[in-house]
């Protein structure tokens, strides 16, 4: 393919692009979710949707907007832009409808108090009653008594509002002073609550938002808006499947795919995309967002970002534009990370209280795991409503859904780390020149003592290492940070899955891990001579990856001593 095809395939990538009638313009790729849209909007009862960020909420709620304000048929002198959609034989309601769309993210943005998101939102209000040809009165001076005038002087059944990012104004103010979040908090109240005044006037209400929990005025203001966020019914209602990318991203596959392989365009066959599919899947799908866990989601916008890139580059493409966010600094650094770091154990996966994930507690006492989960690092591991189900579960059970979540994880921990633990993030930088040395030297007794300083440093009380995979991740972490380089986890190979394996100057450096509850001489000697064993066996780390020498090391850890206790250069002697 050549450097224009690229650019070509390129430029119907809907990146940067949210509003669908630009999208619809612009001849950019648009995956017709508009069938869900119909089911999503047939009725007049009010509906919630919470998903992460870069998932495609914006671009629904502009969908939505232009149904209700045009309908399906041309306008304007043009087609309809939902002409050869799903909804375009399906959509029967043709009346004229006042949309009001509120997007308080945007309204949040440079406030520095609560009174600049009152004074911005008021004159949102004031010019959708312009926009309406709807007088308010002079006597109304705040900003709901404003508001209501604009409600009542409107028909009834004829108002649409839409509202994207409502829990961006408490998320914005969660720190700020104590007196500004009950502020935000009261205002929000009245907001919702004329809607609840006001029921009658509209014919359909969509809200969005990335998180839900107790104190949104939304979910307690008695509108009786239902939450869709874990319907089976909508769970593709945002990202992508795996049909949709094959339907609709049939060119960019074929590019990519021969980018991966290193094969000419006419030599991608299906099962060569097939191949790809299942690469791109293990870095990007694996979200389940219904509790029946009925259908996997890619990541819309890594997907994007993938196809955007000529070399098809695998990389965090979601946590680097988005995945920090405020809300995550706020409260999840206010937890121990060791106990985040439970994610690494059993197999990946958490429990929490099935009550706490479905009704989460105020944000500055949410569950950690649950918040992550609503931000997009966690998704369902298992249902917890449908046949599939544990009969009467009362835990709700988590994990990462891809690669990409894996490693943004370990970033977001290892960005974090020197305001979060700064001891720990000195002892890390002094091992640098030490370890790189003993590497070069493969000198495995001064590599180990490195890495044990590092464990060393874990406060005893309530910090419990008792399982492999929290060493695998734990020691992926710490060379990850003095090193600067990328250390691979069950990397996978033609004949296994080494537990780590990296490249340091002109060294192949594989780890292979036991663990061992006891400090015995007897297990620790067992377990070594296992993990030499299984690094032969399986020749790990001799591929065409590999750098001029290769180092293979085994190390076994115990959980009582809480540091390396045996170690030595892979060989059965």
């Amino acid at each position: 393919m050549q450097e224009q095809d690229f650019v070509s395939l390129k430029a119907r990538l809907p990146l940067g692009e949210s509003n669908f009638a630009s999208l619809r313009q612009n001849n950019c790729l648009y995956v017709d979710k508009t069938k869900l849209i119909y089911e999503l909007a047939k009725d007049r009862i009010p509906k919630f949707l919470s998903r992460p960020r870069r998932f495609g909420k914006s671009t629904l709620v502009s969908t939505l907007e232009e149904l209700f304000t045009y309908g399906v048929k041309g306008y304007a002198g043009h087609d309809s832009y939902f002409k050869g959609l799903a909804i375009e034989k399906l959509w029967q309601d043709e009346g004229q409808y006042y949309v009001m769309h509120f997007n308080f993210a945007k309204i949040c943005y440079n406030c520095a108090t609560v009174k600049d998101f009152e004074a911005k939102l008021t004159r949102q209000i004031l010019n959708f009653a312009q926009k309406f040809k709807v007088k308010i009165p002079e006597q109304a001076l705040t900003f709901d008594e404003k508001f209501d005038c604009l409600l009542n002087a409107l028909p009834l059944n004829s108002i649409v509002l839409l509202v994207d990012e409502y829990d961006a104004p408490l998320t914005y103010f969660l720190e700020s002073e104590k007196s500004d979040y009950e502020l935000i908090s009261a205002l929000l109240r009245s907001f919702y609550g004329l809607l609840k005044d006001n029921s009658g006037k509209f014919r359909f209400i969509f809200v969005t938002g990335i998180t839900r929990y107790k104190d949104a005025y939304l979910l307690t203001a008695g509108n009786a808006i239902l939450d869709i966020s874990q319907d089976p019914t909508f769970s593709e209602i945002c990202g992508y499947t795996r049909s949709e990318i094959k339907t609709y991203f049939k060119d960019h596959l074929c590019f990519a795919a021969a980018q991966i392989f290193k094969l000419p365009l006419n030599k991608i066959d299906p099962l060569k995309i097939e191949e790809f599919l299942d690469k791109l899947a293990l870095w990007y799908d694996g979200y389940y967002f219904d509790a029946c866990c009925s259908t996997k989601i890619f990541s819309l916008w890594s997907i994007l970002n993938f196809f955007s890139s000529k070399n098809a580059i695998f990389d965090t493409y979601w946590y680097d534009s988005a995945g920090e966010t405020t809300l995550l600094r706020k409260v999840f650094f206010k937890e121990d990370y060791f106990k985040i770091l439970k994610l690494f154990e059993n197999n990946q996966s958490v429990l929490v209280d099935l009550t706490k994930f479905k009704t989460p507690s105020p944000l500055p006492y949410m569950d950690p795991f649950v918040l992550l989960y609503q931000l997009g690092y966690l998704t369902l591991a298992k249902p917890y409503l449908g046949l599939e189900a544990e009969p009467f579960t009362l835990d709700v059970e988590l994990k990462f859904p891809n690669l990409e979540i894996e490693n943004s994880f370990t970033k977001l921990i290892i960005n974090n780390l020197p305001s979060y633990d700064p001891t720990l993030a000195q002892i890390l930088k002094n091992c640098a020149r030490n370890l790189k040395e003993a590497i070069n030297k493969q000198d495995l007794s001064s590599f180990v003592h490195e890495l044990n300083r590092c464990f060393n440093h874990i406060p005893y009380d309530g910090q419990v290492i008792e399982n492999e995979a929290l060493v695998n991740y734990l020691m992926g972490l710490f060379l990850i940070i003095i090193l600067r380089k990328n250390v691979e986890n069950n990397r996978h190979e033609a004949s296994g899955r080494p537990d780590l394996i990296f490249n340091c100057e002109n060294t192949t450096v594989v780890i292979e891990n036991k663990f061992i509850p006891d400090d015995s001489e007897k297990s620790s000697q067992k377990a070594l001579l296992n993990a030499c064993k299984q690094i032969l066996e399986h020749d790990y780390g001799n591929t065409l990856l590999r750098h001029e020498k290769l180092w293979c090391i085994a190390l076994v850890f115990s959980g009582k001593k809480r540091q390396i206790i045996a170690f030595k250069v892979a060989d059965l002697t």
